[in-house]
């Protein structure tokens, strides 16, 4: 069964927005914030749904405790 998808992104606020989604060159920009805006823009296009664009929960990575602990403890960096 195909699903019809819709673009998350159904117009822009700009010229500039539009030129920088169509990877056209911006001088106006450094190269570095061009290709983060370029990244976010093509993450919300490809969304599906806002649910889509949520940023999952970094992950903690825990030790087994010492002694008579049970259960894992939050691992400390390393100084």
């Amino acid at each position: 069964m195909a699903r019809w998808r819709s673009p998350m992104i159904m117009r822009f606020a700009d010229k500039q927005t539009v030129a920088v989604f169509a990877d056209l060159q911006i001088c106006r920009f450094g190269a570095e914030v061009l290709r983060v805006a370029q990244r976010k823009l093509a993450q919300l296009h490809r969304a599906e749904r806002i649910k889509d664009l949520a940023v999952p929960p970094r992950q903690t990575q825990t030790d087994p405790q010492a002694g008579d602990r049970h259960g894992l403890c939050p691992r400390q960096p390393a100084l």
